[in-house]
């Protein structure tokens, strides 16, 4: 075997047949065999040495060396999680405190111990162009970064694998075909897409105010790029002292600041020449056979992950046709319910409708209940006052038919009036004989009404009837006044006198209750316009009368009764009280002639 085929991936080894082995002769082929692929072994372990040793051959030259970065003394070779992960001769890297006009001049000035408000600008250089080594645009993509080719700029600690922050690195198309670019860290820049590369400030500006290590990694995608495995390669790492013993006050206003814009290459590394690559092309070959057998041990672990990641998304398929039936039975639920709801309430509203409905009849049955009683009251009143107006019509003309009956006790008022102003000294003529003698006819008619049961008089044609009889005494003084006065020594003609009227009242008769003894100084108020001194009964019983051939519900009881005037003058009026029988109430009151007019002296207090 030659010293280059020591080198060769395993893949260009020939290729041996299980038949050639167990076939007559094969076993000093398979031994031959085996002891090729022992010598190619032993030659893959020899050249991966050799390209570990050789200087400026690490993972990112002066950037992935840590004896270059590192603030620690006396550490030729110092090591991190980070650092045993990254795959050579891909991107070599360089930390510095200043703009330089390229990769090499960068690297000639490599930052030490970094501290608050201190520049710090990240130059890197590939072997390929940068657009191969990116994770590739994605014009769906969710992010604002997705719709560029992007690498990645991580800053983690120097003593495990965890990031604490990312800054995506977006290409323009050019810088997608270079192989050299600058990535500003301090201060603050954006890059294609107005997308910040902060992740170095936002870093430190959250740390603790001590010393620390910390590292600035680039990862990307040097080999084939897997869409349903998008996990980057570490390409190279640069290890930073931090002094943060200060604080960060510098660098968080750095932060806060408006972004600069970021520096461009030279044009050697935007062309993307052949000299780096082929600067490099020796230490790959020296490693070929190495990177080969790692990436076939990546590419077991790429498709063990594959596998796992199908079972996880195999799961979480399970997870989420369970979830969404689980939803679709919530909303089945809800929707049975929301139905349930929706019916009950309609049997609600139903409901409320049918009991409306039955108190809007039972309100029309009370009207036309209201309504028929109402017409059946206005008939009855339209009866009684028919009855009442017959009565009035009966009595009217039984007072014609005993115009020329004797004088009655109450009859005889006017003609006392005549023969008292004749005592005085007045003058009376013809025409005050004839007022006499006309107020003795009208006596006479009051006799003749006197004798038959009265109808109810309202209280205003009470009172018209005493104005109307002030008057007619008024105008007898007058004219009396006027004209000589003839005694009168007789009764006018064709009247004889049966009756006198009493000067004083009858006696106080225990009848009735105290409510109707109320009751008739009440009502005698309202039918004579003024309140009595006092009033009482003075029959000793009721008396019934009732038409004949009249129902028995028509019957009515009477009593007598007088009101008592005293004041300046002195009077007392008669009067008829009715009321139905056996009631308590009193349903009317009348008065019986005229009012009687004494002397006060001869009217007792107590009758």
């Amino acid at each position: 075997m030659s010293p280059s085929d020591a080198f060769a991936p395993v893949s260009r080894l020939p290729a041996v047949s299980l038949q050639s082995i167990h076939s007559p002769g094969g076993r000093l082929r398979g031994a031959a065999l085996a002891r090729g692929i022992q010598a190619a072994l032993l030659g893959m372990g020899l050249a991966a040495l050799a390209a570990c040793s050789t200087p400026g051959s690490s993972s990112g030259g002066s950037g992935a060396d840590y004896s270059t970065n590192s603030s620690i003394s006396g550490a030729a070779s110092v090591s991190s999680p980070a650092s045993e992960r990254v795959l050579d001769g891909v991107v070599d890297l360089a930390l510095t405190d200043r703009v330089t006009g390229s990769f090499d001049e960068a690297r000639a000035h490599p930052v030490g111990t970094v501290k608050d408000g201190q520049s710090l600008y990240l130059y890197l250089r590939s072997t390929r162009p940068l657009g191969e080594i990116a994770h590739p645009a994605d014009p769906y993509g969710k992010n604002s970064f997705s719709g560029y080719p992007h690498l990645f700029v991580q800053i983690g600690d120097n003593q495990s694998l965890r990031i604490i922050n990312t800054c995506y690195v977006t290409l323009t198309p050019a810088e997608a075909k270079a192989t050299e670019l600058i990535v500003p860290l301090a201060p603050l820049s954006n890059r294609v897409g107005d997308l910040p590369t902060d992740c170095w400030l936002e870093t430190v500006t959250h740390l603790e105010p001590v010393r620390q290590t910390l590292e600035v990694r680039l990862a990307g995608f040097p080999g084939k790029f897997e869409s349903w495995l998008p996990v980057p390669d570490l390409l190279g790492v640069v290890a930073v002292d931090t002094d943060l013993s200060g604080g960060s006050a510098a660098w968080g206003r750095m932060l806060r600041a408006k972004p600069v814009e970021s520096p461009a290459l030279p044009a050697a590394g935007r062309a993307g020449k052949t000299a780096a690559a082929g600067g490099a092309s020796g230490t790959a070959g020296a490693a070929g056979a190495a990177v080969s057998a790692r990436k076939a041990e990546e590419a077991r672990r790429a498709e063990e992950a594959r596998k796992a990641e199908e079972g996880r998304r195999a799961e979480a398929a399970r997870r989420a046709e369970e979830a969404r039936r689980a939803e679709e039975a919530r909303r089945a639920e809800e929707a049975r319910k929301a139905e349930e709801a929706r019916r009950a309430e309609e049997a609600r509203k139903a409901e409320e409708a049918r009991r409306l409905e039955e108190a809007r009849k039972a309100e029309e049955a009370r009207r036309a209940e209201e309504a028929h009683k109402a017409e059946e009251a206005r008939r009855a009143e339209e009866a009684r006052k028919a009855e009442e107006a017959r009565q009035a019509e009966a009595a009217r003309k039984a007072a014609r038919d005993k115009a020329q009956s004797p004088i009655t006790r109450n009859e005889i008022f006017p003609l006392n009036r005549a023969g008292s102003a004749v005592a005085q000294g007045g003058a009376a003529v013809a025409g005050g004989a004839a007022a006499v003698a006309g107020g003795a006819a009208s006596a006479a008619g009051a006799a003749g009404s006197a004798g038959t049961a009265q109808p109810a008089v309202p209280v205003n044609s009470r009172a018209a009837t005493a104005a109307s009889t002030a008057a007619a005494v008024k105008g007898a003084r007058e004219s009396a006044a006027q004209q000589p006065v003839k005694p009168i020594s007789t009764m006018p003609a064709g009247a004889r006198l049966t009756a006198v009227t009493p000067l004083r009242p009858a006696a106080r008769q225990a009848v009735g209750t105290q409510r109707m003894a109320h009751q008739l100084q009440s009502l005698t108020s309202t039918l004579l316009g003024r309140e009595p001194s006092e009033t009482y009964f003075i029959d000793r019983r009721w008396q019934t009368q009732r038409e004949p051939g009249a129902p028995r519900s028509t019957a009515r009881q009477t009593i007598h009764a007088v009101a008592v005037f005293r004041g300046e003058e002195c009077s007392w009026q008669s009067l008829l009280v009715t009321r139905r029988p056996g009631s308590g109430t009193l349903t009317e009151v009348v008065a019986e002639g005229d009012e009687v007019r004494i002397p006060c002296p001869d009217l007792k207090a107590a009758p």
